[in-house]
């Protein structure tokens, strides 16, 4: 199998909500921001991959599921519906 994102070969890996192969939650992100701005992935910044790129251990997965926990507790679908519909971009929550 390959990596989604950084297309690098990989036994088992990442496997995400959407079915798709990643060799980290790094390349996740990555793949969220590019392929599903309407998902949430508008907020992910690049600063935000590289702070979660130079973590590890503990630290690494607690910045990567507070950082997915803020985009999906403020996703809103009629926001998403609306983009759909009509295109337009909701400003990025502030964070708390």
């Amino acid at each position: 199998m390959k990596c989604q994102t950084c297309k690098n070969k990989i036994d088992g890996g990442y496997i995400s909500a959407v079915g798709q192969v990643f060799c980290s939650d790094v390349c996740h992100l990555r793949f969220w921001k590019e392929e599903m701005p309407n998902l949430g992935g508008r907020w992910i910044d690049e600063e935000d991959i590289e702070k979660i790129r130079k973590l590890s251990g503990e630290e690494r997965k607690e910045a990567y599921y507070k950082l997915t926990r803020f985009i999906h507790d403020n996703f809103d679908m009629t926001a998403f519906m609306l983009n759909v519909r009509y295109g337009t971009r909701p400003e990025k929550p502030k964070e708390q």
